[in-house]
C-alpha cells in the first residue's frame, strides 16, 4: 500500500534541504553522508542521567546553536513536541496579572527591535499589533491551539501505517524496544539477567530477537527469521533499512530525528551510556544501535506488509504548511506573550534589587557593625534562599552567603567499607579527590570492625534480596514475613508513629554505631599534599568571597531532602552534588578548613583566619525544613554559647520556612510538612525547585530582607574581591549553567509533559533500578512528574526562561561571554536572559556583544 501524497504534483526533481530551512546559518546543507546525519541527530539529543544521580539536564540542550523560536520550528515539523506554552496557559497567567499590557508592548518592541537575521525567522508575521495580540489572547483558547496543530508533522512509517489501518504498531514497537532496554541495562533490581549483557546492545537484541516469537505471533510473520540475515553493522542496518523505507537521502537527517522523538527516553539514556556514563567510550555506540534497531522494525514493517510513503511530497507539505501566515503568527505571539511574562517577573524582580549595594563587598556590614556571631554559607538551590531571609531575621548576628552547594570541593566520598564511591559534584566537573569515610575518635580496630560489619550487612541485604524475590519463596515469604510487614506498613500508614519509630532509632543510634564522618586520610597519597590542601582551601573562600572578617562560627549548609518511596528522591537533592546530599562535601570542607597547617599556607596567601574561627557542617533538609548541625563534638567549649545561639536562630528561621512552604504545598499546618517525609504515599512532598525563574550573582546587600519567594538562585559574588575577573568568569560558565539547565527542565516538564515530563507519580515504574516507566512497558521517563509542577488544580510552575542578574561592569562581562561559545549562544538565542548591574543602572544583553539601558518604571510587578 502506498499513501497518498499530500501534494497532487509528481516529485521527480531531486530534494532540496532548504524548503523548510530553520537556520541558514546552523542546520547544514548537505547531509548525503550517513555518519554525517546520525552525528547530527545524536547531537541534538540530551542525556539522562540514572535515578540515583538524577541531574537535572535541558532536553533541549543540543539547539543551543539555533534560536529559541527556531528550535520550536524546527521540533514541529518532525513532531508533536512543544517549546512554547500553550495559549491556554498564557491566557490564564494574563487574566491572573501576571503580566500586562505594557510587558506585552515592550515585548512586541523588543522582537521588532531584534536583527535582521532573527526577525526574518517570520517576515510575514512582524506586521501585528498589540491590539492583534489581546484579540487572540481572548479568543477561545481550544479553538486557537487546535488550529496551531494544524501543521501535520514528519512521522514514522509505523505511525503512517497505523494511520492508515487503524492497528498500533507505533506503541507495540516501542514496548519491544523498550522491553530490550530495561532487560539490557538492568541494574540489580531483577533475579534474573539478561544472558546478552556481555554484548553490545545491538548484539544483544538481535540474540533476543531471534528466538522471540512475539512479533511474528502479532502478525509480522517471518520478523524472527529476518533478523539472523541482517548485517553485524548499525551503520549498515541504518543504510539498509533507510533504503527499504524509501527514505531520500537528504531528509535522513529529519527521518532519524523524527525517530528519535518517539522514544526520547530510551534514546537520551543510550545518549548517556555512550558518552557520559562511567563505562562510556569511543568503542561504545548505544546510540547508534538503538538507532538501528528501531529503524529494522520499522523497516520490516513496511517490507512485510508492503506498506510505503511518499516521503518526498510528503516533506514538501509540510514545509509549505510552516510557512503559512496564520501559524507563524500563531508561534510569534505565543512568544510575545512568554516574553511578556518574563520581563513582567524581570521588572518585579530589578525593582526591588537594591543598586546602590550592588558594588559594596560582601562582607562590608561586618566591619561596620560588630562581630557576627556565624556566617551560615548556603548552597544557591531557591530552596535556599527562604531559609537564608528567615536565619537573617532571626538575629542581626547572622549573615549568609550563597555559593554552589558542593562547596567547592570536587570529592568521590567513600563510605566505610565501600570500594566505589559517589560523586559528589556537579556534571560540568569530575571528582580530583577521594575522601573515604572513616570512625571518629577511635582506634584503627574500631575502624576494621566497621568495615566487617559493612561487608556482612552487604552480603546479608543480597541474600534478603534474593530470598524476598525469588520464584521459589513467593507464596513462603509472605506467609513467614508477613507479620513483620504488616507493622512496617503500619507504621509507615501512620504518620506520628513513623515520626515515633524514626526518633527512637535516633536515639539509640549513637549507643548502636560509632560517629562516621570524612577523614583526610590518603589524600597525600593521591598528590594533594597540605600546600594542594590550602589552595583548594583558598579557591573555596575566595570564590565564596569570604576572605576576611570572619566570624567566630562559618557554617558550611549543604541541603538534602528526606523522602520514602519516592525513585526521584534524587532530584530533590543538591544538584551541584550530582543528585546527592550535599552533607558529604560540607563535613569534608569544614575538617579541611579547620586544620591547622592549612590556616599556616592560607595566610602566606593574605587570608588570616582568626584562631576562635571555627568551621562546622550542616544540612538543610529542605522536606521538614529543619537544621542539623554535625560534627560538633571538637567545638571548643569556648563556643558554646554561640552554638546555642545559632541553633535557636536556626529553630526561628525552620519555623518561619516551614510557615511559607505550608501555604505554598496548601498543606493544613506546618506539622503537615514533617510528615510528608515519612508518608509513602505523599506524591508531593515538596516542590522542589518549582517557581525558579531567576539567577541573581552579587553581595547579599542587593536581595537582603527581599521575600523573593523561593524564586530565585542566589549566588554571592564581590566585584572588589575579584579584580581578575576568574570568579566572576568561573560563575557564569558553571552555577550559572547549571541553574539554566534546571531551569530548562522545569519548563520543558511543564510545556510538554509527553515528550519531557514522567507523568503522574501514582503510576511510576522503577526499571532496573536506573530509571521510571509509566506502567509497565513505554518509553522511559526523562523529566519531572506532574505532581512536581502542577498542584492537581493548575500549574504552579509558571515555564519562563532563566534571568541572570549579575552585579558587574559590562566591560568585564563582554569579554567572557565571548570567549565561552556556549554562554554567547544560550544568550543570543533567547534560550536565558542576562541583565547586569553596572553603575547603578541596569543593561540588558542583546546579542552580539550589545547592550541596552533599561530604562525602570515606578508601577509594581502586580499593580
Amino acid at each position: 500500500m502506498i499513501m497518498p501524497s499530500l501534494t497532487n504534483d509528481t516529485v521527480t526533481d531531486s530534494f532540496d534541504a532548504e524548503t523548510f530551512a530553520f537556520d541558514t546559518h546552523s542546520t547544514p546543507h548537505d547531509f548525503a553522508p550517513l555518519e554525517d546525519a546520525i552525528a547530527y541527530v545524536r547531537d541534538l539529543v540530551a542525556p539522562v542521567w540514572p535515578l540515583k544521580d538524577y541531574v537535572a539536564v535541558t532536553p533541549y540542550a543540543g539547539f543551543a546553536n539555533q534560536h529559541f523560536l527556531a528550535a520550536h520550528q524546527q521540533l514541529q515539523s518532525v513532531s508533536t513536541c512543544q517549546l512554547l506554552p500553550s495559549l491556554r496557559e498564557l491566557a490564564k497567567s494574563f487574566a491572573a496579572k501576571r503580566f500586562h499590557i505594557h510587558d506585552i508592548e515592550l515585548a512586541l518592541g523588543e522582537w521588532r527591535f531584534q536583527s535582521t537575521s532573527t526577525a526574518s525567522l517570520f517576515p510575514d508575521a512582524c506586521d501585528m499589533t498589540v491590539n492583534d495580540i489581546l484579540r487572540y489572547l481572548h479568543l477561545d483558547p481550544t479553538e486557537n491551539e487546535t488550529a496551531a496543530a494544524n501543521l501535520e508533522s514528519l512521522k514514522t512509517l509505523s505511525s503512517w501505517f497505523d494511520l492508515a489501518n487503524s492497528t498500533n504498531w507505533s506503541n507495540i514497537i516501542l514496548d519491544e524496544i523498550g522491553k530490550h532496554c530495561a532487560a539490557y541495562y538492568e541494574n540489580g533490581q531483577s533475579s534474573w539477567q539478561n544472558p546478552w549483557k556481555h554484548l553490545s546492545l545491538l548484539e544483544a537484541w538481535r540474540s533476543a530477537a531471534t528466538v522471540d516469537y512475539n512479533m511474528d505471533c502479532l502478525g509480522l510473520v517471518g520478523f524472527r527469521a529476518s533478523i539472523a540475515a541482517l548485517p553485524h553493522s548499525a551503520r549498515q542496518i541504518i543504510s539498509q533499512s533507510l533504503h527499504l523505507l524509501g527514505v531520500p537521502q537528504q531528509l535522513w537527517p529529519q527521518y532519524l530525528h523524527c525517530l528519535v522523538l518517539s522514544m526520547p527516553g530510551w534514546f537520551a539514556w543510550t545518549k548517556y551510556q555512550t558518552d557520559y556514563s562511567p563505562t562510556a567510550s569511543s568503542t561504545r555506540s548505544d546510540f547508534e544501535d538503538l538507532l538501528a534497531i528501531a529503524l529494522t522494525y520499522e523497516s520490516k514493517l513496511a517490507q512485510l506488509t508492503e506498506f510505503s510513503v511518499d516521503w518526498q511530497a510528503y516533506w514538501r507539505g509540510v514545509g509549505k504548511r510552516s510557512e503559512s501566515t496564520g501559524l507563524q503568527k500563531n508561534w510569534l505571539m505565543r512568544m510575545i506573550l512568554l516574553r511578556a511574562h518574563e520581563l513582567s517577573v524581570e521588572r518585579g524582580l530589578l525593582q526591588s534589587i537594591n543598586v546602590k549595594s550592588a558594588h559594596l563587598p560582601e562582607v562590608s556590614e561586618t566591619q561596620i557593625k560588630s562581630r557576627k556571631v556565624a556566617q551560615i554559607v548556603c548552597c544557591i538551590d531557591v530552596r535556599s534562599e527562604r531559609i537564608r531571609r528567615n536565619l537573617e531575621a532571626s538575629s542581626e548576628s547572622i549573615e549568609t552567603f550563597g555559593f554552589a552547594g558542593f562547596f567547592g570541593v570536587p570529592i568521590e566520598h567513600l563510605e566505610v567499607g565501600q570500594v566505589s564511591g559517589v560523586s559528589q559534584v556537579p556534571v560540568l566537573i569530575k571528582p580530583q579527590i577521594q575522601v573515604r569515610e572513616g570512625i571518629l575518635d577511635e582506634p584503627l580496630s574500631h575502624t576494621l570492625a566497621a568495615i566487617s560489619a559493612s561487608a556482612v550487612r552487604t552480603r546479608t541485604e543480597a541474600i534478603w534480596k534474593k530470598f524476598q524475590y525469588s520464584a521459589t519463596s513467593c507464596f513462603s515469604f509472605v506467609e513467614s514475613m508477613g507479620g513483620v510487614f504488616g507493622w512496617k506498613s503500619f507504621a509507615s500508614t501512620q504518620h506520628h508513629l513513623g515520626l515515633f519509630s524514626r526518633s527512637i532509632l535516633k536515639w539509640f543510634a549513637p549507643l548502636s554505631s560509632p560517629q562516621r564522618g570524612p577523614t583526610l586520610c590518603g589524600l597525600n597519597e593521591q598528590g594533594f599534599d597540605h600546600r594542594k590542601q590550602a589552595e583548594l582551601a583558598a579557591a573555596v573562600l575566595r570564590n565564596i568571597g569570604l576572605i576576611d572578617d570572619f566570624a567566630r562560627l562559618i557554617v558550611l549548609c549543604g541541603h538534602a531532602a528526606q523522602t520514602v518511596n519516592n525513585p526521584l528522591s534524587a532530584s530533590l537533592d543538591c544538584g551541584a552534588c550530582g543528585g546527592h546530599s550535599g552533607k558529604p562535601n560540607a563535613r569534608f570542607a569544614a575538617l579541611l578548613l579547620n586544620q591547622s597547617y592549612v590556616r599556616e599556607h592560607l595566610a602566606e596567601r593574605g587570608i588570616v583566619i582568626p584562631a576562635d574561627t571555627f568551621f562546622i557542617a550542616a544540612v538543610h533538609n529542605t522536606t521538614s525544613d529543619e537544621i542539623e548541625l554535625c560534627d560538633l563534638q571538637h567545638l571548643p567549649e569556648s563556643h558554646q554559647k554561640d552554638i546555642e545561639q545559632l541553633r535557636r536562630c536556626a529553630r526561628f528561621a525552620s519555623q518561619q520556612t516551614r510557615q511559607e512552604r505550608s501555604t505554598a504545598l496548601g498543606a493544613p499546618s506546618t506539622n503537615n510538612l514533617l510528615q510528608r517525609c515519612l508518608d509513602w504515599s505523599e506524591i508531593r512532598n515538596e516542590w522542589g525547585l518549582a517557581g525558579n525563574a531567576a539567577f541573581v550573582a552579587g553581595p547579599r546587600a542587593m536581595t537582603r530582607g527581599i521575600n523573593l519567594d523561593g524564586q530565585v538562585f542566589l549566588h554571592s559574588y564581590s566585584q572588589e574581591k575579584d579584580p581578575q575577573s576568574t570568579t566572576l568568569e568561573l560563575i557564569m560558565t558553571a552555577p550559572l549553567i547549571v541553574a539554566h539547565w534546571i531551569n530548562l527542565q522545569y519548563y520543558a516538564s511543564t510545556v510538554d509533559q509527553a515528550h519531557y515530563g514522567s507523568g503522574t507519580k501514582t503510576i511510576h515504574n522503577p526499571v532496573g533500578n536506573f530509571g521510571i516507566l509509566s506502567g509497565n512497558s513505554g518509553d522511559l521517563r526523562t523529566g519531572l512528574p506532574m505532581e512536581s509542577v502542577h498542584d492537581g488544580k493548575q500549574f504552579y510552575h509558571h515555564p519562563l526562561r532563566l534571568l541572570a542578574v549579575i552585579a558587574a561592569p559590562r566591560a568585564k562581562i563582554t569579554p567572557i561571554i565571548r570567549k565561552h561559545a556556549m554562554l554567547e549562544s544560550l544568550l543570543s538565542n533567547q534560550w536565558m536572559h542576562l541583565v547586569v548591574v553596572d553603575n547603578e543602572k541596569f543593561y540588558r544583553y542583546q546579542g552580539n556583544n550589545a547592550w541596552q539601558w533599561i530604562q525602570q518604571r515606578s508601577e509594581s510587578l502586580h499593580s
